[in-house]
């Protein structure tokens, strides 16, 4: 499991480096100037990751210090240790924190009970917990008696309580659990017969004007063949869920899969580092460039979390 738990991790580390200076460029520069190595960022050195990396790997090591066992109270410290003191950052500096997730860390901190931190309001419908998710993949598959959609929704809810947060997280678990359970099958053809029940299960669980504004994901084959104009990747949970998903189903190999979703724009880190979990765990660890790992710091954090 460590070397797939790695692969997947590191994928959404390098991403979020890769993407970090490109955050908020419009793509009509980016196709002008597209981004093909770790360079520096206002953030920080060539190879710094930021916010999505950060609060991963706080997830994480809650995991992976506690035997695995889900410690809502123990994440949310870890949280709050990353906000105050940049525990799990690059140099410790803390970087590129979230509206929602800031308020929701703030209000932990002040003693505000943990299932009512996380905001539920429509404005609050960002990717700050779909980001930091993707340990929950391995966490289920240890524990497969755990309920998944309550689990997702405990650990959205932390930061992001929103119906609209917690299905995209649902969505993506569910379709990291079979890349996971099914590794060697084609990655279209195990999502495409994955996809339909899946639909089906998010419409009988979520509220149907919730539901609705993820039909284009429910036909993988119409969804594949979207153009690059019609992929938004702003910070909305839904653009950032479609765009890292469109980025991973149209490429086949890790490179290609991050350097188009950086050069995507707008939300750069964070689209990058949430496909680069998929494209991790599905390539492996070797796929992934070698000048990019060796470029990307505070990766000393990563290889002890994932028992390497």
């Amino acid at each position: 499991m460590n070397n797939k738990l790695l692969s997947m991790i590191m994928g959404v580390a390098v991403g979020d480096a890769l993407g970090l200076p490109a955050q908020f460029y419009s793509r009509k520069v980016l196709d002008k100037y597209p981004l093909v190595k770790m360079v520096e960022s206002e953030e920080g050195a060539a190879g710094t990751y930021s916010d999505d990396t950060a609060m991963t790997l706080c997830t994480l090591a809650s995991f992976t210090e506690n035997n695995w066992q889900l410690d809502l109270q123990d994440i949310m410290n870890r949280f709050i240790d990353w906000y105050g003191h940049g525990y799990m950052a690059v140099n410790h500096k803390t970087i590129d924190v979230g509206i929602a997730t800031r308020k929701a860390i703030q209000r932990a901190y002040d003693g505000v009970p943990l299932d009512k931190c996380g905001g539920a309001d429509e404005w609050d419908c960002g990717n700050g917990s779909l980001m930091r998710i993707s340990p929950i993949i391995f966490y289920l598959q240890r524990n497969a008696q755990a309920d998944i959609l309550k689990t997702v929704s405990i650990i959205s809810s932390l930061t992001h309580a929103h119906q609209r947060c917690i299905m995209c997280c649902y969505i993506y678990v569910v379709l990291g659990l079979q890349l996971l359970n099914n590794s060697g099958q084609d990655k279209t053809e195990l999502l495409k017969k994955t996809m339909p029940s899946l639909a089906a299960d998010v419409k009988e669980k979520f509220a149907p004007d919730e539901t609705g504004l993820l039909a284009r994901l429910y036909d993988i084959e119409k969804f594949i063949n979207l153009s690059r104009d019609e992929i938004k990747s702003s910070g909305y949970v839904i653009d950032t869920l479609e765009a890292s998903l469109w980025c991973f189903l149209t490429t086949d190999n890790f490179k290609d899969c991050i350097l188009k979703a950086v050069n995507l724009g707008d939300d750069a880190d964070t689209v990058a580092a949430i496909a680069g979990a998929y494209a991790g765990l599905y390539y492996g660890l070797d796929a992934i460039p070698e000048e990019w790992v060796g470029s990307l710091l505070g990766k000393e954090n990563i290889y002890k979390l994932c028992g390497m």
